[in-house]
C-alpha cells in the first residue's frame, strides 16, 4: 500500500481486527459461533476488503492525506466490524 502500512501489515491488521471481532461475536452469539469458524471469517473479511473498491479508495485517500498507521488501522477495525455485523444484519 505504502510507507506507512504495507500489503502484509494490512493484511495481518484485517485478521487481528476480524480476531477481536470473533471474540465479540462468539460472546454475543454462541449458537453463530458454534458453526463458524475464525479462520473462515477472517478469510472473508479479507477478501471482503480487498475487493472493495470503495474501501481501498478510502484507504489509498487516507495514505494521500497523510494518514498514520494508527489511522489506518481505525479505518481497517470500522471495516471490519461492519463486515462482520453485516453478515448478520439481513
Amino acid at each position: 500500500m505504502n510507507n506507512l502500512m504495507t500489503m502484509k501489515q494490512l493484511e495481518d491488521k484485517i485478521d487481528s481486527a476480524t480476531r477481536e471481532e470473533w471474540k465479540r461475536l462468539s460472546a454475543d452469539h454462541p449458537a453463530v459461533a458454534a458453526v463458524m469458524s475464525e479462520p473462515l471469517l477472517i478469510a472473508g473479511a479479507r477478501e471482503s476488503l480487498l475487493n472493495d473498491a470503495e474501501a481501498m479508495r478510502a484507504l489509498r485517500d487516507a495514505m494521500v492525506a497523510g494518514a498514520t498507521a494508527e489511522q489506518f488501522a481505525i479505518l481497517v477495525d470500522a471495516f471490519v466490524v461492519r463486515y462482520v455485523r453485516g453478515l448478520f444484519s439481513g
